[in-house]
């Protein structure tokens, strides 16, 4: 693999991430089972992540799904829920890889799962925030745009000069590896049970 720059997603990619913990927690707060999308297809949820909506208008949308009159705190710590562990050891092996590649962040994510991510970096790794790691970290909602739109990956290419063909993106969603492929970026499907170091060497090296 000819690879010069390394484009990762965060959730399930660097930071552990369990979807169903926040589903229980909404259900808990409903009294009874819900029907709620929480990633793709999901109207409030994609304007959240495409910073159209505010973060009190998100909670107000979050309330009305569960039918009853929970508090705004109440709503961020179901929110919250989905986000798990960040083991210092991927944050060593970012900083490894980087001393050969250009590395940088795209992540889908939204004002409030940021600000308890940024509390998860501080308490478990050595790091005060996680943008240092990488040449540029982007944040969806900041960018007003959000995977798997084709227009998200040409503004990280554009911004850096990066090459497609130089370019390898890890997601451990399918169909943003697919829009990543459109776009003629190399890609690894990040799925469960994979970590980082199914691909790579703790060397930072590509596994071949």
């Amino acid at each position: 693999m000819n690879v010069k720059n390394i484009i990762f997603d965060l959730g399930g990619v660097i930071l552990n991430l369990d979807m169903n913990r926040t589903l229980t927690a909404l259900e808990k707060l409903a009294g009874k089972a819900i029907e709620i999308n929480l990633i793709n297809g999901n109207p409030l949820f994609e304007a959240y992540e495409s910073g159209l909506i505010t973060s009190q208008e998100f909670l107000n949308g979050l309330r009305d799904f569960v039918g009853q009159s929970p508090t705004d705190e109440q709503i961020i710590e179901a929110w919250n829920a989905m986000l798990l562990d960040l083991p210092q050891e991927r944050i060593d092996l970012l900083r490894t890889i980087a001393q050969e590649k250009r590395i940088f962040l795209l992540s889908n994510t939204n004002e409030i799962h940021l600000n308890a991510f940024q509390k998860i970096v501080k308490a478990e790794t050595d790091l005060q925030i996680l943008d240092e790691v990488f040449e540029k970290a982007y944040y969806s909602y900041q960018m007003f745009d959000r995977k798997p739109k084709a227009s998200i990956f040409q503004t990280v290419l554009n911004n850096h000069q990066l090459l497609p063909s130089e370019t390898l993106f890890i997601d451990d969603t399918e169909i943003h590896i697919k829009t990543a492929q459109m776009c003629q970026i190399q890609t690894f499907h990040l799925k469960k049970p994979l970590t980082l170091f199914d691909l790579f060497e703790k060397n930072g090296k590509i596994k071949s």
